[in-house]
């Protein structure tokens, strides 16, 4: 169960934290062990075991810029983040800043005292500031982070807007077709029963449909609902995700763009820690979280073969890790010792090929989306009146 806990500590003073434990005794035992004076323990009340749909996310894009802007204005480590925490974020927020104030009070390093949290820090961003602490330049690698990450945020905002208008016509098209089917068929249907006309295959089929759809209405709301709501579920899972982003690669020119989106990154992420102080080999340990689990395979025999003497471009082309021309620049970046600085145009090449693809398939997918959300709705439309049509050409 999680308890929240009002505590005192030299330098923090009070402060709210929360803390999972069996029992309240629990929480004061391991609140006490991390040297805080308990003032009050409290449970926090919630749904046991109910997972939550939208998890909050710890801010790291805006505590990498305030860090940054507040170290350049030439305050300490400790001197900025605890600026920061007199902000008062949120809770979650709170607590963690909290944690990592109390570890720089201890002595311990930024990077050891962040270690703390792998969900908030991934790893190769705690590797990054652990670079920079050993040359004694973190506000370049925080600018290398910021830099990536509006990089990467650019190119999926291109994508989630290009989405936006193909979502909201399959929405219509899907409020109009319920509409048809749970009001407007069963309508149909009993005036039919009334005329005591038989009805052809389809019609028919359509009318007990609605039949059945207005006879078990919260049968149906139901299982629609717990069909969502088991998507949003599964689509959270990351074998599920897994399967789809291997479904997607099956589909032709679809399945080649995911697998450049996916070279993108992994690219990005290759430029930032390079430029951040760290060599080939731990850069490499640390970029197969990007990848999709094939990939992911394919940059470990990279891996070796890099260890083994081979180059990083010669060992990323045998493995299917880049194309012609990044294997170009990749060549150029050897050559050069700016091995980062050439990822980096990979990745921006890669992207902005993304970008056009995007562009092209949207408008392409539009119209075939609306063609389509027209044949449904008119199919249902004509397998209403067909009937009619039937019975005033026999009236003839």
């Amino acid at each position: 169960m999680k308890y929240r806990a009002k505590v005192m500590r030299p330098q923090l003073g009070l402060v709210s934290l929360e803390v999972v434990a069996g029992s309240s005794q629990d929480a004061y035992a391991q609140m006490v062990a991390q040297g805080y004076a308990v003032l009050s323990i409290s449970p926090v009340f919630s749904l046991t075991g109910f997972p939550s749909l939208f998890p909050p996310k710890f801010p790291l894009l805006m505590f990498s810029q305030k860090f940054l802007v507040l170290m350049g204005a030439g305050m300490t480590q400790i001197e900025a983040i605890k600026t920061i925490l007199d902000e008062g974020d949120d809770v979650a927020t709170s607590n963690v800043i909290k944690e990592i104030a109390t570890g720089l009070y201890e002595g311990k390093s930024l990077s050891a005292a962040m270690e703390k949290f792998p969900v908030e820090f991934p790893r190769l961003y705690i590797e990054m500031i652990r670079s920079s602490e050993r040359t004694g330049d973190i506000g370049e690698s925080l600018k290398q982070y910021i830099k990536y990450r509006n990089q990467i945020d650019s190119i999926r905002k291109k994508i989630i807007n290009a989405s936006i208008y193909p979502a909201i016509l399959l929405t219509a098209g899907l409020i109009v077709s319920m509409f048809l089917l749970f009001y407007v068929v069963p309508k149909f249907s009993l005036i039919y029963q009334d005329i005591g006309h038989d009805l052809p295959f389809f019609s028919r089929l359509l009318m007990n449909f609605g039949n059945f759809c207005n006879d078990n209405v919260s049968l149906v709301l139901g299982a629609m609902l717990g069909l969502v709501f088991s998507l949003i579920l599964a689509s959270k899972r990351p074998t599920v995700r897994a399967w789809l982003l291997k479904q997607l690669k099956r589909v032709p020119t679809v399945g080649h763009q995911v697998h450049i989106y996916q070279l993108s990154l992994f690219y990005r992420t290759i430029s930032m820690l390079l430029k951040g102080g760290l060599h080939i080999l731990p850069t490499i340990d640390m970029v197969g979280g990007v990848l999709e689990s094939n990939l992911k395979s394919n940059l470990i025999l990279a891996k070796q073969s890099i260890y083994e003497g081979g180059a990083a471009s010669a060992s990323f082309e045998r493995f299917g890790l880049t194309t012609p021309i990044a294997l170009s620049l990749l060549r150029v970046g050897e050559k050069t010792g700016r091995l980062g600085d050439m990822s980096e145009y990979i990745a921006n090449y890669y992207d902005e090929q993304t970008a056009r693809w995007v562009e092209w398939f949207t408008k392409l997918f539009e119209p075939v989306l609306m063609s389509v959300i027209g044949i449904v709705i008119g199919l249902i439309v004509v397998m209403m009146y067909f009937p009619i049509f039937e019975l005033a050409g026999s009236l003839q």
